[in-house]
């Protein structure tokens, strides 16, 4: 039997490059930067670090900021909320 002739041989070839490429990543996964593993960490400080410039800068009043103490450890822990203003909100 003989192959029909085709007339797309670089996209054949890049198709076929590619799916090497996708069965290594599936194999052997993405790496991750140790970075993100850094932010993963700290994100609700950089959310209340935006937020607080965010406020400072532009004063959009929609972020109010709550200081609450953890009873276990016995910290005191900022979390920032949002809300439509801060006479619309409830604290």
């Amino acid at each position: 039997m003989r192959m029909n002739p085709c007339p797309k041989w670089d996209q054949a070839l890049l198709r076929g490059k590619y799916s090497v490429v996708c069965a290594h990543v599936e194999h052997n996964g993405l790496q991750i930067r140790p970075e993100y593993l850094d932010v993963e960490k700290h994100k609700d400080a950089i959310g209340i670090a935006a937020a607080k410039d965010l406020e400072a800068k532009y004063n959009y009043d929609v972020y109010y900021f709550k200081k609450t103490k953890k009873k276990a450890a016995g910290l005191i822990v900022e979390s920032v909320h949002w809300s439509l203003g801060r006479g619309l909100s409830e604290k």
